[in-house]
């Protein structure tokens, strides 16, 4: 089994000392953040997705084995709540794969709250529509999501949970 260690995001102001040198401008961070973890997880991407040739950019600037894990935006998962998922998807898609062969898994965070929603077959299935051949994480603040059968479905079509 490989493992990955990395963290969520290289973009934080208090890193600037304990981790990046001080003189080192911001815009290199990335690239030196990739010298010291073999993967990232693209948290930013959870607020505000980023066009598809920063994606590019990003794949560009990491070494070869480098992989990067992308949180779902929000929009489709807190603000639509799975609903009417076509369009944010093939969004998301569209951007994300600019990270070809570097991009891990897609994390996909429901909000709190998530029983709300009826049908989490239904729900998972909309997700999953990220595409058959990538990876997700699905990460659920819901008490009793893990009982309901959905999760042991998931994980037969390689959903991990967090």
């Amino acid at each position: 089994m490989t493992v990955w260690i990395g963290t969520s995001g290289w973009q934080y102001d208090d890193w600037r000392g304990p981790f990046y040198p001080r003189e080192l401008p911001q815009r290199s961070w990335l690239e030196s953040y990739a010298a010291r973890f073999a993967t990232v997880e693209s948290n930013n991407a959870f607020y505000r997705l980023p066009e598809r040739r920063t994606f590019e950019a990003w794949a560009e600037r990491t070494p070869d084995d480098f992989v990067m894990a992308v949180k779902v935006s929000r929009y489709l998962t807190h603000i639509r709540r799975l609903e009417g998922p076509a369009e944010p998807v093939e969004r998301f898609v569209g951007r994300a794969r600019g990270l070809g062969s570097k991009l891990g898994p897609d994390l996909i965070q429901l909000v709190d709250g998530a029983r709300r929603f009826e049908n989490w077959e239904t729900a998972c299935a909309l997700v999953l529509g990220l595409g058959a051949a990538a990876r997700y994480s699905l990460q659920v603040g819901a008490a009793g999501f893990e009982r309901s059968g959905t999760l042991a479905a998931g994980l037969r079509r390689r959903l991990a949970a967090v």
